[in-house]
């Protein structure tokens, strides 16, 4: 897509869409431009990849490109899928739906979340 746009006589805008799995574990108080990525899964190692080809086609004029890093998508519909943060929408929908539910991670873990309707 990076090179298609390349080779466009006008500058494209180029908005890849990306995640905080960038960063893998811990994030910092502040995430800002100059905050390692440091990917834990291999979806994260390949959001980061992307951000950085999207920086390098940007720094070198090809296109006026941004990573956007969205947040975690919940109350998705159906059974919880194999990403890592499908959790967050059984925590929501499972008792919604008169079901128990484990939360595997920590009280004090900070979520980044947001409804369909809302992100799209």
């Amino acid at each position: 897509l990076l090179e298609t746009c390349r080779r466009q006589p006008q500058k494209i805008r180029f908005v890849f869409s990306s995640s905080l799995a960038v960063y893998g574990g811990t994030l910092p108080e502040c995430v800002t431009d100059t905050t390692a990525l440091t990917p834990r899964s291999s979806y994260g190692a390949q959001k980061a990849a992307c951000e950085l080809l999207v920086n390098d086609y940007t720094r070198k004029g090809y296109v006026d490109g941004l990573a956007l890093r969205l947040p975690t998508i919940c109350v998705r519909p159906g059974k919880p899928n194999r990403a890592a943060s499908s959790f967050v929408s059984a925590i929501i929908r499972e008792p919604l739906q008169g079901e128990t539910t484990v939360c595997p991670v920590s009280e004090s873990l900070r979520l980044w979340i947001s409804s369909p309707a809302t992100v799209i």
